[in-house]
């Protein structure tokens, strides 16, 4: 098991925790999720390969604070999601970071 360097406590560390059970229950129970298996078509290359979930609009990075769970759920379970082979999904989730740091 790896050891993080960063110690994080308090509410940082509650945020973070509930943060990750909202995008794990999003992947296990999200009624995307069913119309992405469902289609085995790359939406951006159109090519037939293993797809994996993309949300259209970026979600954005996580809340550092209680005050913005409940924005980051709400983004997180109603945008629309599609479906991308691995590569695509890189390279457009590449773009949209290089994007938000600008």
């Amino acid at each position: 098991m790896r050891k993080s360097r960063l110690r994080i406590k308090g509410n940082d560390r509650f945020v973070m925790m509930v943060c990750r059970d909202i995008r794990r229950r999003w992947m296990q129970y999200g009624e995307n999720r069913k119309e992405a298996t469902q289609a085995e078509i790359c939406e951006i290359c159109k090519k037939r390969k293993a797809t994996e979930y993309d949300h259209i609009e970026p979600v954005g990075s996580r809340p550092r604070i209680p005050h913005g769970l409940g924005e980051y759920a709400e983004r997180m379970l109603y945008l629309k999601c599609q479906a991308l082979c691995k590569q695509c999904h890189k390279k457009k989730t590449d773009r949209e970071r290089k994007r938000r740091k600008k």
